[in-house]
């Protein structure tokens, strides 16, 4: 439902995906697909969606690479980004990430200022089913006034959703 609204808008948007989800699921391997093919960018998000400040050095390892394999396979493009689940890092984590990925995008809200930006700490702002019209547009006059890159996190767009989604009608 969401693929046909971004096209509208000639919007492009980076998704992450944590595989266990799709590995075994032809129909979200086929979102997956029409996403790529529509050029949207496809990065990672793990294998399991685990804390991965909270698995052995070996998940940790296992995580970030076979999900970027597994999506390379999938998509035939480079997977060259990755956003940590539950917005979960520390200094050991993010040193793994950069073995596999150019960058890494937490949920730490913020703005990316040109003399601050981190590349392995993208800041965001998170919407979730309570956010509303007018803090979004705080969010964008706040990002213009400071000349900041502003990143929005929508982590699902679902009918039911979790308090850390958003409906379709509010997306």
């Amino acid at each position: 439902t969401l693929l046909p609204k971004l096209d509208q808008y000639g919007y492009k948007i980076t998704q992450y995906f944590a595989t266990t989800y799709i590995e075994n699921n032809p129909a979200e391997q086929y979102k997956v697909l029409a996403f790529a093919g529509a050029g949207h960018e496809i990065g990672s998000h793990s294998i399991t969606h685990p804390f991965l400040t909270q698995v052995s050095d070996i998940q940790l390892e296992t995580e970030l690479r076979d999900s970027q394999q597994f999506l390379k396979d999938l998509t035939g493009q480079e997977i060259k980004h990755f956003a940590t689940p539950y917005g979960d890092y520390d200094a050991w984590v993010i040193s793994n990430i950069q073995k596999y990925y150019s960058s890494n995008r937490n949920t730490d809200a913020g703005y990316n200022k040109k003399e601050s930006f981190d590349i392995n700490n993208i800041r965001v702002q998170n919407m979730t089913r309570t956010t509303q019209a007018s803090e979004v547009q705080s969010w964008i006059d706040q990002a213009q006034a400071d000349n900041a890159w502003l990143v929005i996190v929508y982590h699902k767009i679902a009918d039911n959703p979790d308090p850390y989604d958003t409906t379709p009608e509010n997306f």
